[in-house]
């Protein structure tokens, strides 16, 4: 199946809201949502740059989710990206990255959820899927990412299955070898494809969606 990366953050951002640490709280929706995953083995990250680690973990604790991202099988702690584990931050990919390292999975089969667009740029650039929720953005700011919903309550098992309903698995169909037959007195020519480069060509990107601009910036960490 796929894995879940969490975004979350003070002052209403991600899965949470509130301010400072004893502020912190879980929106309406998420804890069963929690659960829902936890029971069909979906593995889970969280990530925050408004905490440093023991004090993301502390948070995570308190509100009774830090449990969701452990894995007792993988003896690496919790998963969960803090601002002192990357030397960047979103729109960056970096701690989408890490998150994946920690869950063992590769960023395109994993789904990010936040409330803003520095989710679907750094989705874009790894090729993950963008769920967002709304309440920070308006929706038409929104168009770019994979889902848009108002409360994780209103996702399923089979809603996220289908994110990559259009998609063919890498480890299930590697890239093949085409040959292409050449006319008389013509040269033989090769070409390598693979199933995601064939759909890209078919649709402006993935998702059939207008590609955004994202990569006309100059990455912080490149400068």
């Amino acid at each position: 199946f796929v894995s879940l990366l969490f975004v979350l953050g003070g002052g209403g951002d991600g899965i949470g809201g509130g301010g400072g640490l004893d502020e912190f709280a879980l929106r309406d929706g998420v804890l069963p949502f929690l659960n829902l995953l936890a029971d069909a083995g979906v593995p889970m990250a969280a990530i925050s740059n408004a905490y440093g680690y023991h004090d993301l973990c502390g948070v995570l604790s308190k509100i009774g989710i830090l449990g969701y991202f452990e894995d007792a099988n993988d003896g690496q702690g919790p998963h969960v990206v803090a601002a002192d584990d990357v030397r960047d931050w979103l729109p960056d990919p970096e701690p989408l990255e890490r998150a994946c390292d920690l869950m063992q999975r590769t960023p395109k089969r994993t789904i990010v959820f936040g409330n803003n667009t520095t989710v679907t740029e750094a989705c874009y650039e790894k090729g993950s899927k963008a769920v967002l929720l709304l309440g920070r953005q308006p929706r038409y700011e929104m168009q770019n990412a994979d889902s848009v919903v108002e409360k994780l309550t209103d996702l399923t098992i089979a809603n996220l299955k289908n994110l990559f309903a259009d998609e063919t698995s890498e480890a299930a169909e590697p890239e093949r070898q085409v040959e292409i037959m050449p006319s008389k007195g013509s040269s033989v020519s090769t070409a390598v494809s693979s199933p995601d480069a064939w759909t890209q060509t078919q649709t402006d990107d993935a998702g059939g969606k207008e590609p955004p601009d994202y990569f006309k910036r100059r990455r912080r960490r490149d400068i």
